[in-house]
């Protein structure tokens, strides 16, 4: 369901729960005092969305509590205090509750993001390739998920202390991301390991877009004077695994091959239909 369709039917469903308080209210005919029984649906519309239409809600609720409630049976100045104070209430859940659906949204994104570099973190790139898997699943087409290490990155930290450790870091990151495609996703999995996920591109393509991200990471290690390189691998999956532990384990042999070899290289490979994962 979308986000659009979910807001639509909670926008339904708490005017119906208004509907039914104010019947209910009638019937009562002011024996039982209900004025809290309207927070229900203020509260449903402010959290699924927002203030543009808890607020007006919250007017109409304020409206009908009093005029119900009293039925001429108070004087002019009662129906303004109630009025008055019915709107304060009512006015301030509305706004509390989506102050608190902003803030728990803020809270939901920064868990996805990670807290040095700005990039999506493990969490929220797992999820983005499961989503991405499925896609391609359904379209028949190619994923390419390159697996990146930092060499000699600890030299880095043990010379020149964390904080340019992290600096270096930052500059990896905003390079990848900064040119990547749009239909791509990078991100951040572990210490010094990023990974990068081509949706769409085949074989020869994801090669050549891996080749310039580590080029362009190659100059600006060395304009930093950082005396790190990469060790890549880089699978292409002509028929995509049901999982992206499956993907990310393949790439993730790539590198290490590298890695325990001549490092500062790119090792790629294309899986085909039906692959059969003998080395993993």
């Amino acid at each position: 369901m979308s986000s659009q369709s979910k807001n639509n039917g909670m926008l339904i469903l708490a005017v119906l729960t208004f509907l039914f308080i104010v019947l209910f209210d009638f019937i009562n005919s002011g024996k039982y005092i209900l004025s809290a029984f309207y927070i229900v649906p203020i509260s449903l519309l402010a959290w699924h969305s927002g203030k543009k239409y808890a607020i007006p809600l919250a007017f109409f609720c304020a409206a009908m509590g009093v005029l119900i409630s009293f039925k001429g049976n108070q004087h002019s100045d009662v129906y303004i205090f109630n009025m008055i104070i019915n709107c304060v209430t009512y006015f301030g859940f509305a706004y509390s509750i989506s102050k608190l659906k902003t803030l728990f949204e803020n809270e939901k994104s920064l868990a996805r993001i990670d807290y040095l570099t700005g990039i999506p973190n493990w969490k929220a790139f797992s999820e983005t390739l499961e989503r991405e898997i499925e896609r391609a699943k359904r379209a028949k087409q190619t994923l390419s998920l390159a697996y990146i290490d930092c060499d000699n990155f600890k030299y880095i930290n043990d010379e020149f202390g964390h904080n340019e450790g992290n600096n270096a870091l930052r500059v990896i990151a905003s390079t990848m991301e900064n040119n990547i495609r749009k239909t791509d996703y990078v991100a951040r999995i572990g210490g010094d390991e990023f990974v990068v996920l081509l949706t769409g591109a085949n074989a020869k393509d994801s090669c050549i877009i891996v080749e310039k991200i580590k080029n362009l990471l190659n100059k600006e290690m060395k304009n930093n004077n950082y005396p790190v390189t990469f060790s890549i691998g880089l699978s292409t999956f002509e028929d995509v695994p049901d999982s992206a532990e499956e993907m990310i384990k393949f790439s993730d042999v790539l590198m290490y091959e590298v890695k325990n070899t001549s490092k500062d290289s790119i090792r790629s490979e294309v899986i085909p239909k039906d692959p059969i994962f003998a080395h993993i």
